[in-house]
């Protein structure tokens, strides 16, 4: 009686070019991993933060100044998307109070045929400020919803025919 014996794995033969198969696309694999790395850690390898702008720089609205000299008349947060530029104030109330002002902060008057809403709060549920001239500033007619961090959307149409300047930040307690 002869007896057979089953070797539970087979040898199984490789054929010459398959090895050099296998090879050329492990190769490649990792050539192609080399240049991805680079695109997402940055050219030195490392997640270092971008360098911020400058500030003081001549923008489009035609005059050279520093941005974080200008100081508005409330304290509030100031917009430099439109000339003159405009300082966002938020009331004990949780309104809105727009005051217009000029390089050295001093207030001036509104400029006349102009438009202006705040999209603020929830973005479900979004609130849109409307606002009525009281003085030399603008007050919004509705109130600024509860919460922390709330994105904000300033629209501002400074007359008719001019294009909309839109400014968006996000309304912290401590602005």
């Amino acid at each position: 009686m002869n007896l057979v014996f089953f070797h539970p794995y087979p040898r199984i033969r490789i054929h010459p070019n398959q090895t050099d198969m296998k090879r050329t696309i492990l190769t490649l694999t990792l050539l192609s991993a080399i240049p991805l790395s680079a695109i997402a850690c940055g050219p030195c390898g490392c997640r270092a933060p971008k360098p911020k702008k400058e500030t003081t720089a001549t923008h489009d609205h035609g005059h050279d100044h520093s941005h974080d000299e200008i100081v508005g008349p409330n304290g509030g947060k100031i917009l430099h998307g439109v000339d003159p530029h405009v300082e966002f104030f938020l009331t004990e109330e949780r309104k809105v109070q727009l005051t217009f002002v000029n390089e050295e902060g001093g207030v001036v008057s509104v400029p006349e045929g102009l438009q202006v809403s705040v999209i603020t709060g929830d973005r479900k549920a979004p609130t849109t400020l409307r606002f009525a001239q009281e003085g030399s500033s603008l007050i919004s007619t509705g109130t600024v919803p509860e919460g922390d961090d709330l994105p904000v959307v300033v629209q501002i149409k400074p007359s008719e025919d001019a294009q909309t300047v839109y400014e968006r930040f996000n309304l912290s307690s401590e602005d």
